[in-house]
């Protein structure tokens, strides 16, 4: 399972999770940072889910 964020270029921005994970409910929040730990600044971002063969993207708006 991995969660990841990328910016409207495609690039990653930050993973917030990565790794096997037993079954059950799962809750993570981004807190607008990349993975060096800058803030992002107002945007357009994408998060991709990936759990097995099952891999979603959604947009997201981030507003600072």
């Amino acid at each position: 399972m991995s969660l990841q964020i990328y910016d409207i270029a495609g690039k990653e921005i930050a993973v917030l999770a990565q790794g096997f994970k037993p079954p059950g409910f799962y809750r993570l929040t981004w807190d607008g940072k990349n993975s060096s730990g800058q803030p992002v600044p107002s945007g357009v971002y994408f998060y991709r889910l990936t759990v097995n063969a099952m891999v979603q993207t959604k947009e997201m708006t981030m507003v600072q």
